[in-house]
């Protein structure tokens, strides 16, 4: 007799095998679930300094992806109006498209082009910059370790990982723009399994921070040529050649995309820039503890916005028809989500982690509760207010740039000075005081506006599903 419930199951199956959002979230559970294999044994492995270098590393390396300069998610947007029949791009604003528009394949080329030369350019830039500044800083901070030759040597090899994580970025981006979220994802799968697996294996083998360095170049890889061959599969390009001339479309990007880079520059001196105060101040061991603390943290601000990001290429397609009713009604849907989940995880980092590092005996831990609850209502602060620009960014404008950057400039000036005085504290206390004067409020008021909503009204459609 066949059960009633195995073709329900199937159709379940099949419906998430499809599912752009459920394949994001199965990317967002191995990246959480690979750090939770993977955190363990590094845990294990790594000395406090070594773990306090490799966050030194990353650190470095956001800084490095600021040559972006905000391209990148405007070339996402381009792609996402070219592919609904856009005849060209705006240098602001909404290009016009008329309904039942094939995509403008030529356009798509000239982004194609315009950005595979740009990204080129910035890889060169990287191993430049890396490759003296980046050496010159890492040096002063492994002076009294042992190995310096050998900590050296992984720092360059980092350097190449990277530039070939640059160049690989562009198609995941080109291929969200697309409506491909769902290969992109899958793409991103396959990086953080390369990643993960080797990682661990080799932390395993007793190779220590080298395993972390040969992981990042294994997911490089997979990101470039595994995405490179998704694109032209999924746009049916018939090549993906790129010429010097592209290059003027980025004129087009400019007056966006500055604004963009600007703002994730002010976003690194809010976030990443404190680590490399930290390490200068306060030592490698102490950068640890901290690092540890906002890897889970961002991790966890990550997961819990995937419920609006995983929506905002169908939000960017929605904009450029006008159709702000739907865009209010999945807005708001992702965010009470987003909410819940991030709630949920603060509460398992506060009471349940501090319990587990101790049975891994970890030679690192997490910063003092009140310190890691005052992180978490800070940086919950921050994934808000950053979902609500991220939904402003869809109507083609970007009004955060100015007070991202002048925000980011005033908190690593405050960090720097009162993290000799205050320690960590001090450092918490820049970013939280600054933030809250202005960026943590006006985005969602920008964003309601862009819905044509009071707040007011806003907040209830937030706060009340039923109103809609």
């Amino acid at each position: 007799m066949k059960h009633p419930w195995i073709p329900k199951l199937f159709e379940l199956a099949s419906r998430a095998i499809n599912s752009a959002t459920a394949w994001s979230f199965l990317a967002i559970a191995l990246k959480l679930g690979g750090v939770l294999v993977l955190l363990p044994l590094v845990l294990r492995s790594l000395s406090p300094d070594h773990l306090g270098l490799w966050y030194v590393f990353q650190s470095i390396a956001g800084l490095i992806i600021l040559l972006d300069m905000g391209f990148a998610p405007t070339a996402t947007r381009a792609a996402a109006y070219a592919w609904v029949g856009a005849k060209d791009i705006s240098e602001r604003g909404l290009p016009p498209i008329h309904t039942g528009s094939r995509p403008n394949h030529k356009l798509m080329s000239i982004i194609i082009g315009a950005m595979k030369n740009y990204y080129r350019i910035i890889t060169a830039l990287t191993i430049v910059i890396l490759s003296s500044f980046g050496t010159w800083w890492i040096s002063g901070r492994i002076n009294d370790l042992q190995n310096l030759s050998y900590l050296l040597a992984l720092w360059m090899c980092y350097i190449a990982a990277l530039s070939v994580s640059i160049l690989g970025g562009l198609w995941p981006a080109l291929l969200t723009g697309i409506n491909g979220v769902r290969r992109a994802q899958q793409i991103q799968i396959a990086g953080f399994l390369g990643n993960y697996v080797l990682s661990c294996t080799l932390l395993l083998a007793g190779f220590g921070l080298a395993s972390l360095v040969a992981g990042k170049a294994t997911e490089a890889i997979i990101l470039l040529f595994a995405g490179q061959a998704a694109f032209r599969e999924f746009s049916l390009a018939k090549s993906l050649r790129s010429r010097w001339s592209d290059i003027h479309m980025l004129k087009r990007f400019w007056p966006l995309a500055w604004r963009t880079g600007a703002a994730s520059l002010g976003a690194y001196l809010t976030i990443y820039f404190n680590t490399l105060i930290a390490s200068r101040f306060l030592g490698l061991d102490v950068t640890a503890s901290y690092g540890l603390s906002l890897q889970l943290i961002l991790t966890l601000a990550g997961v819990s916005g995937v419920w609006v990001s995983v929506k905002l290429p169908q939000i960017n397609q929605l904009r450029a028809q006008g159709d702000i009713a739907s865009i209010s009604k999945i807005f708001t849907s992702g965010l009470r989500k987003s909410y819940c989940c991030f709630l949920i995880g603060s509460l398992g980092l506060l009471f349940v982690l501090p319990h587990l590092l101790g049975l891994i005996h970890s030679k690192t831990h997490l910063v003092s509760p009140e310190f890691l609850l005052v992180m978490l209502i800070v940086f919950g602060l921050e994934m808000n207010h950053s979902l609500h620009a991220a939904l402003v960014l869809s109507e083609n404008e970007n009004p955060f740039a100015i007070p991202a950057l002048v925000s980011g400039m005033a908190i690593g000036i405050l960090s720097f000075i009162l993290a000799p005085l205050c320690g960590l504290w001090g450092i918490l206390f820049a970013q939280g005081a600054v933030q809250l004067s202005y960026n943590n409020w006006w985005p969602c008021l920008r964003a309601a506006r862009g819905l044509d909503l009071k707040f007011g009204k806003y907040c209830k459609l937030v706060i009340l599903p039923s109103t809609q």
